[in-house]
């Protein structure tokens, strides 16, 4: 076995749920209702393309205010791109007999918008970070939860292929394309991907592992389409060379270092004849291609509309004269496909998917037909069905025209060969913005390829994409050496400590660094700084502050501005400290303690918030929380020197009370109060024992 890849998953937003951008205005705009926002979407002009162009235009009006008590909160405008970007992605299919893997050029987009507010005296424009969608979707309720964390934790943690079909061991025939697709969303970005093979033989033995496909070159943020069967991965010719019949396999992608990148797929070869099996190919809802192998009757329907016309028979008409004749027939070739029984309730759940599937192919002697579905529900299965079936109907997506029995054609029949004409060149950049030195074209068009050079006439200019017939590959240019805008140095501390670090030590905030010129722009410096912002923002997580973040050996002897007259508080724990200061003779309580949720004051602050300016005062409570029964140790130092150890057990109540300001032993135990001076700072640490 290849040993685990470690990366981390880059965040991308899926097309076919909410993709809100929200737009706020200075709040201190007073009349707002004449308020319009604006908001403008931005697309690469090509594949690949640095260079990007407006692509919608979009106006709206202020949300109702939120009023929460005494609290007005004003919302902005929210803007759902959803609807408009979803039809800038599409989605490639395989061909039946694909053996290498192939990219899925459209399926990703990076995207950005810029906003504003009219009419206002002050320029708001602001250019948002470039954000890669995915021509994906999740279920209403799940997408809820998940957002945009399905990429960055949900992949991460289970390095999925983009499919919801069960990875229960999936029952294949030796003819049967099969397909896995992967999206490339990584740091650091693998420069190869490596698909690995697992072989079980009929007897039991096991092949070496195998890596019968690989791609050298690898772009971040794509989607590749991998094939994954029987013949694509060459198992016939393994069974005629090891004279052995193959059982089942394991598939799995790895990186350039043989390291595990996706989790593995089982397949098991069907080694008995099934009566009338077909195999359906279709797009499932986070952009992959899946195949879904049916078994029952297919049920094939003509039907046609033939248009009449009806004309005055002639004087001395005769028996073979017509009165009423055909002029045209058009038709519709119907399927009604029924899947036959499923292994058990998870795939009879899957088979939601084909609903779904906007791409549907039938494969035939011919290749993958395309193939519109009909039926307009879909049963789920009730509470005790475990095992069964469904029924679809297809429409053939091409109009029904005659009837011929000819071979599969191996021959052109082109009169004048024709050839496709790259046009419209521009320079190639890397998911950073940066040039990477290469020359495409934007678009192609078909010309005769005769010496004249004609255009084709009636045959629209097409995309310049891989995968596409007459794709034209990049070439290296020195116009395409030099990026134009290059981001400025990003340094600041993240917004989250490490939690990792051994007691007493205490986690802090990580640096977080993106480099100069680590991200480019064709257009703009705005753009180039904005990638980086999106980078530093992506970087910004409680998972990178435990891996980043120091410890600190001595966190009591910290330093901090302190305000005249006030003390400094702070502590390793603040969720288990409570401090608290009566207020007499009309002043007001202090401190960050439960009781005083609902008071509101200078010197007022939530349970469990930290580092803290309080007024120098004799008197302050510390109260410390844990769970009832359990023993705590606590040490409270001033100015970095210890000055307090005191040990305790949590009664019923769960908290217990101490003077913070005093020494040893308490006012009850011979001890004595004192006030803090100012500027004099505090560090309460606790420990449960």
């Amino acid at each position: 076995m290849d040993y685990l890849a470690s990366f981390r998953t880059l965040p991308l937003r899926l097309a076919g749920n909410q993709l809100i951008v929200n737009v706020e205005a200075p709040e201190e705009i007073e009349n707002r209702a004449e308020l319009l926002y604006r908001l403008d979407i931005h697309k690469p002009k090509a594949f690949r393309s640095g260079i990007y162009e407006l692509y919608q235009s979009l106006r709206g009006r202020e949300l109702p205010p939120i009023v929460d008590g005494e609290n007005i909160y004003l919302e902005g405008c929210n803007f759902d791109l959803s609807e408009f970007v979803w039809s800038l992605l599409e989605l490639t299919p395989p061909t039946h007999d694909q053996k290498n893997i192939t990219l899925q050029p459209l399926a990703v987009m990076p995207i950005f918008s810029k906003t504003w507010v009219d009419p206002y005296q002050v320029t708001t424009e602001d250019t948002n970070p470039i954000e890669y969608i995915l021509r994906g979707k999740l279920h209403e309720e799940q997408f809820a939860g998940w957002q945009e964390s399905f990429f960055t934790e949900y992949i991460a943690d289970h390095r999925n292929f983009l499919t919801w079909q069960p990875n229960t061991g999936k029952l294949i025939e030796r003819n049967q394309p099969e397909f896995l697709s992967y999206l490339v969303h990584h740091d650091p970005v693998p420069t190869a991907l490596k698909v690995r093979l697992d072989v079980t033989f009929a007897d039991g033995s096991r092949s070496a592992i195998l890596t019968p496909i690989e791609l050298d070159t690898v772009d971040n943020f794509s989607l590749y389409t991998i094939p994954v069967g029987f013949l694509a991965l060459g198992l016939d010719a393994l069974e005629a060379s090891t004279e052995k019949e193959i059982h089942s396999y394991r598939v799995w992608l790895s990186d350039q270092n043989t390291h595990q990148l996706t989790e593995e797929r089982r397949y098991i070869v069907n080694a008995e004849y099934t009566h009338y099996v077909r195999f359906l190919v279709f797009n499932n809802s986070l952009g992959g291609w899946d195949t879904l192998r049916v078994h029952g009757v297919v049920q094939e329907q003509l039907s046609t509309v033939a248009t009449t016309f009806q004309r005055q028979l002639e004087a001395n008409y005769l028996p073979a004269s017509e009165e009423t004749f055909i002029v045209n027939i058009v038709g519709d070739r119907m399927l009604t496909v029924a899947t036959g029984h499923q292994p058990d309730r998870a795939w009879l759940n899957y088979l939601e998917e084909l609903m779904w599937a906007e791409k549907v192919y039938v494969v035939t002697a011919e290749g993958m037909v395309p193939i519109v579905r009909t039926n307009a529900a879909f049963d789920a299965p009730d509470d005790e069905e475990d095992f069964g079936g469904r029924t679809f109907s297809f429409r053939r997506s091409k109009e029904a025209k005659a009837f011929s029995s000819l071979p599969v054609a191996t021959i052109s029949t082109t009169a004048r060969p024709t050839q496709w004409i790259p046009i419209e060149p521009y320079c190639l950049v890397s998911a950073n913005g940066i040039r990477t030195g290469q020359r495409s074209f934007s678009r192609l068009e078909l010309r005769y390829s005769d010496g004249l050079q004609e255009r084709v006439k009636g045959v629209a200019r097409k995309a310049n994409v891989p995968g596409t017939v007459g794709y034209v590959s990049s070439f290296a240019s020195e116009e395409c050496a030099v990026t134009p805008y290059l981001n400025v140095l990003i340094s600041a501390l993240g917004s989250f400590k490490n939690t990792t670090c051994p007691s007493p030590q205490v986690g802090e905030a990580p640096t977080i660094v993106v480099a100069a010129a680590t991200f480019g722009s064709e257009s703009s410096q705005a753009e180039a700084d904005a990638r980086a912002s999106a980078a530093w923002n992506a970087l910004n997580t409680q998972a990178y502050a435990n891996t980043n973040g120091p410890c600190v050996t001595a966190p009591w002897d910290y330093t901090v501005s302190v305000p005249a007259g006030q003390f400094h508080y702070r502590s390793n724990a603040p969720s288990r400290i409570g401090l608290y200061h009566y207020g007499s003779g009309g002043a007001l309580d202090k401190g960050n303690h439960v009781w005083l949720v609902g008071q509101s004051g200078t010197y007022i602050f939530a349970p469990g918030t930290n580092d803290l300016d309080f007024p120098v005062q004799t008197g302050w409570y510390l109260h410390a929380y844990g769970t009832a029964g359990t023993s705590y140790r606590m040490k409270i130092y001033k100015n970095g020197s210890l000055r307090k150890n005191v040990s305790g057990t949590f009664g019923s109540s769960g908290y217990e009370n101490h003077y913070m300001f005093d020494e040893a032993g308490g006012p009850g135990g011979g001890g004595t109060l004192y006030s803090p001076v100012s500027l004099d700072k505090f560090y309460i640490l606790i420990e449960t024992i």
